[in-house]
C-alpha cells in the first residue's frame, strides 16, 4: 500500500479509481487535515483554554497535509527525506523568526494582542513553537507548487561564477537593515529584503544554492515559486489570524489601502522577499552545518 502513495502520479490514478482524494494520501497527511480542522475550529470559536495554543497544531497540520500531497504527486517530500532533517527545519525556523522580531523593534510594524498576561519568559516559550512552523510551511508550499511543472526548471547545468561587484548587494543589505533604526517611518519596508541582500550573495560565494546565481543564469523559476509560496502562506497566516486571540495587528505608516484580514493589501507584497530570505538563510545554515539541501532534492526530483 505504501508504494501506491509514493509512486509519482499515484494521487491522480488513486483519485480516479476511488473517487476519494484522501484514500491515497499518507496517514500523516490525513491527520494533518484533521489537525487543521480541529485547531481552526478551536481558534475561531475561542474554545478555552485551548484557543491561545491553536497556531502550532494548525500549521503543523498544514505542513503534514502538504507534505503528503507532494509525496503522492512526485514520490519525494521533505519529511520523506528523513525525520531528523525535517525536524531541523522547525528549529531553524524558530531562530529565523526571532531575528525578524529583532528587526521589528525599531519600526513596530506588527504587535501582538492578548500577550499581556504572560511574563517575558512565558511569552518566549509560548511564541517559539508557532515561530518554528514558518520555514517548513513556506518550503513545503514551494515543493507543492513546484510539482506542477518540470523539475528541470530548478536545475542549473553550469555554475555561474560570482561577479566582482557582488559585495555591493551585501552593502545594500547592511544599509537596509540599519536604516530603519534611524528613519523607521519611511524605511520600514527594507526589513523585508535586508537579510536576503546580505545572505544570498554569501551563498553564491560559498557555492550554495542562490537566487542571484539562478537569475544570472536566466533561471527565474525558483524565485517565482518561492514568491508564490510566500503569498500563499501569507494568505493563510492572515486568514487564520483574523478571528483568533491572541493575534497580531499591523501599523504600516503611510499606507491607507483596504485590508484583507488584518493586513493592508500592499503589505502582502512583503511575503515575496520574505520567502526568498527564508530560502537564503536556510541554505546558509546548511552550509555552516555542512549539509546538503533536502529542499533542493525534492524540487529537482523527476
Amino acid at each position: 500500500m505504501q508504494q501506491e502513495f509514493i509512486r509519482p502520479g499515484a494521487w491522480y490514478s488513486g483519485v480516479a479509481k476511488s473517487g476519494r482524494p484522501w484514500a491515497v494520501l499518507p496517514r500523516g497527511s490525513v491527520a494533518g487535515g484533521a489537525m487543521i480542522a480541529a485547531a481552526w475550529a478551536v481558534s475561531w470559536a475561542q474554545v478555552q483554554p485551548l484557543a491561545p495554543f491553536y497556531f502550532f497544531p494548525l500549521w503543523l497540520g498544514y505542513i503534514l497535509l502538504v507534505d503528503g500531497i507532494v509525496l503522492a504527486r512526485r514520490g519525494m517530500s521533505l519529511l520523506q527525506q528523513g525525520a531528523g532533517q525535517f525536524l531541523a527545519l522547525f528549529a531553524i525556523s524558530a531562530v529565523f523568526w526571532w531575528a525578524y522580531e529583532a528587526l521589528n523593534i525599531p519600526v513596530q510594524n506588527w504587535r501582538y494582542l492578548g500577550i499581556e498576561q504572560y511574563s517575558t519568559l512565558q511569552y518566549s516559550l509560548f511564541a517559539t513553537l508557532p515561530f518554528s512552523t514558518v520555514l517548513p510551511a513556506v518550503l513545503e508550499t514551494a515543493t507543492l507548487l513546484g510539482s506542477f511543472g518540470p523539475s528541470s526548471r530548478y536545475l542549473v547545468a553550469a555554475r555561474v561564477p560570482p561577479p566582482r561587484r557582488l559585495w555591493l548587494l551585501v552593502t545594500l543589505g547592511v544599509g537596509a537593515a540599519v536604516a530603519p533604526w534611524f528613519w523607521p517611518s519611511w524605511t520600514y519596508p527594507l526589513i523585508w529584503c535586508s537579510l536576503f541582500l546580505v545572505v544570498d550573495p554569501i551563498n553564491w560565494w560559498v557555492g550554495r544554492p542562490s537566487i542571484s546565481r539562478l537569475l544570472r543564469a536566466d533561471h527565474t523559476s525558483m524565485l517565482l515559486t518561492l514568491g508564490a509560496s510566500g503569498l500563499t502562506c501569507g494568505f493563510f497566516w492572515e486568514m487564520w489570524n483574523y478571528y483568533s486571540y491572541p493575534k497580531w495587528i499591523y501599523v504600516l505608516p503611510g499606507i491607507s489601502a483596504p485590508k484583507l484580514f488584518e493586513m493592508p493589501l500592499p503589505g502582502y507584497l512583503g511575503y515575496v522577499p520574505f520567502a526568498l530570505e527564508l530560502y537564503a538563510m536556510y541554505n546558509l545554515v546548511l552550509f555552516v552545518a555542512r549539509r546538503s539541501s533536502p529542499f533542493e532534492r525534492v524540487m529537482q526530483a523527476p
